[in-house]
């Protein structure tokens, strides 16, 4: 149990404080920066990345009337 809690529960504890959080993001938001990841290359997208296209999402959003 120790070892999976080393290795697993840190990252379970992220998640569950994260997920209400997520929830509160507006899904024009989300599909905004979904596009933007989706524009990456296939395969491991650093955080750094994930980050810029929730920015420019959250920056993107209040403008498009539509999301596509």
């Amino acid at each position: 149990k120790k070892a999976w809690m080393t290795e697993f529960g840190n990252r379970q504890k992220w998640a569950a404080r994260m997920k209400p959080l997520l929830h509160r993001i507006p899904t024009q938001v989300l599909r905004i920066g979904f596009q933007e990841l989706s524009k990456c290359p296939d395969g491991f997208i650093l955080w750094s990345t994930a980050a810029k296209a929730l920015l420019k999402a959250l920056l993107l959003a209040p403008f498009r009337r539509n999301p596509s």
